[in-house]
């Protein structure tokens, strides 16, 4: 796929503690982010969209909320009790067709990727408060997936951590933050080179 990467908020279900023009805000700023630490714009944010699955092979790299049947949607590789989000990322070797504005290539570029939300058994903010997670922090997480990068053997504890640790907390933003091992992996990394078929799981404390 052609850079920059566009990435779409998938509206078509939305939990209530949220409004769609703070999960934009919150979804810009991620892109932002590793646009930064790039040194080039990976991503762009190309709006809204409404898709009603939203782990599909479809072409559109959207981000989606998941209200109900948080086990049946991510093909029961999950456990409600301790996963929080979800990345999906695809790639593959022959050109298909797509829809406007995204350019499929060949030899194992990236496709297409979801990222999915667990609304379900989680309640989200914007910022940090008590027994709610941070969004922001969450979608510059799984953005990371998309870029391959997996967890590091860190402490996920410290106010330094790396956006990329194993584990995100209630009421606590750091994993905004891209930290020095966080830019020296997306410096390093080459897109062409991502996995196939990759799911990424992440528990609570």
């Amino acid at each position: 796929m052609d850079l920059p990467i566009p990435c779409y908020l998938n509206t078509a279900s939305m939990p209530e503690e949220l409004t769609i023009g703070d999960v934009e805000v919150a979804t810009i700023r991620s892109l932002t982010a590793w646009n930064e630490a790039a040194g080039l714009q990976i991503f762009e944010y190309a709006g809204r969209i409404q898709l009603e699955s939203p782990l599909a092979d479809d072409g559109w790299n959207a981000i989606s909320f998941v209200l109900t049947d948080w086990l049946e949607v991510t093909d029961k590789l999950s456990v409600n009790r301790f996963i929080g989000a979800t990345t999906c990322t695809w790639s593959v070797r022959d050109a298909i067709g797509a829809p406007p504005r995204h350019t499929f290539v060949k030899n194992d570029f990236l496709r297409a990727f979801d990222i999915v939300i667990n609304a379900e058994n989680y309640r989200w903010t914007i910022g940090a408060k008590v027994n709610r997670y941070d969004l922001q922090s969450t979608i510059t997480h799984e953005l990371g997936h998309v870029l391959s990068l997996g967890h590091p053997d860190a402490d996920p504890r410290p106010a330094d951590a790396p956006t990329m640790v194993g584990r995100i907390f209630p009421n606590d933003t750091k994993l905004r933050t891209l930290e020095p091992v966080d830019w020296k992996s997306i410096q390093t990394i080459r897109l062409a080179k991502l996995p196939t078929a990759s799911l990424s799981l992440h528990k609570r404390p």
